[in-house]
């Protein structure tokens, strides 16, 4: 006989929409993965931990060709329960965010 393999269902625990914090995850042991897009017209640095800078990040997200046009760099991480911190090149962070639960 076969073996019945199930598995617990993966929801999300993020709103949709733009969003502009720098501490974009906090620590989390049910996190299965997270997906983040750049929305600005700039670079976003990201850190995997807290304090992301410009000179203190494990990515750099690519700019959008414009604000919000869904052209900007994207990152998936899975299985990593940490903080994520995100920064901008200048001003604001504009970015979506799902992550996976």
């Amino acid at each position: 006989m076969g073996q019945v393999v199930r598995q617990a269902p993966v929801t999300t625990s993020s709103s949709g929409g733009l969003q502009t914090t720098e501490a974009a995850l906090g620590v989390t042991n049910q996190r299965k993965s997270f997906s983040i897009q750049n929305q600005k017209a700039e670079v976003l640095y990201v850190k995997l931990g807290t304090g992301a800078t410009a000179s203190d990040y494990h990515y750099i997200l690519g700019a959008s060709g414009s604000a919000a046009d869904g052209s900007g760099g994207s990152l998936s991480v899975d299985n990593y329960t940490q903080a994520v911190s995100l920064k901008p090149a200048s001003g604001s962070a504009s970015y979506t965010l799902v992550e996976f639960i």
